[in-house]
């Protein structure tokens, strides 16, 4: 298993290194390493603010806009733009992304709270302080995301 996460540690480029003892590879190692993997995975988009063309974490996606034919990504520090189709760009997102509406996909581990309403939506907020409605369509999504981000 060392073996492994050095070279999971090499391609994210990390200069620190753990040292795990383990004796059975468990569904919660396995989440620990795909999470890993996946935290380095980068797309190039457009900063609105400079227009400049940035490389990404995908990882650092709050949640992303579909508006106007274009993906609109929100991080903690900026927003970015890019043109492609929601239902593509999302095929290529790790799990932890989970659609909320028609047009919004959120980052179940950006979660802080949610409110479920009278009609049936949930009013959750991000880690940014951000609020964004989860249709009812979308909140049984939203429950399977956050149970498998606590399992």
């Amino acid at each position: 298993m060392k073996i492994v996460i050095n070279k999971i540690l090499e391609k994210l480029d990390i200069d620190e290194s753990a040292v795990f003892n383990i004796f059975a590879v468990t569904p919660s190692i396995e989440k620990a390493i795909s999470y890993l993997e996946e935290s380095n995975y980068t797309i190039v988009a457009q900063d609105i603010d400079s227009d400049k063309f940035v490389q990404l974490k995908v990882m650092d996606i709050l949640y992303l806009e579909y508006l106007e034919r274009q993906i609109f990504l929100y991080t903690k520090k900026r927003t970015l733009i890019m043109k492609d189709s929601l239902s593509n760009f999302s095929k290529t997102l790790p799990n932890e992304f989970v659609r909320i509406s028609k047009s919004t996909i959120v980052n179940s581990l950006d979660i802080k709270t949610f409110i479920a309403q009278k009609n049936g939506n949930l009013t959750l907020e991000t880690l940014s302080n951000e609020k964004l409605i989860v249709s009812r369509r979308y909140v049984t999504n939203v429950k399977k995301a956050l149970q498998n981000s606590n399992d």
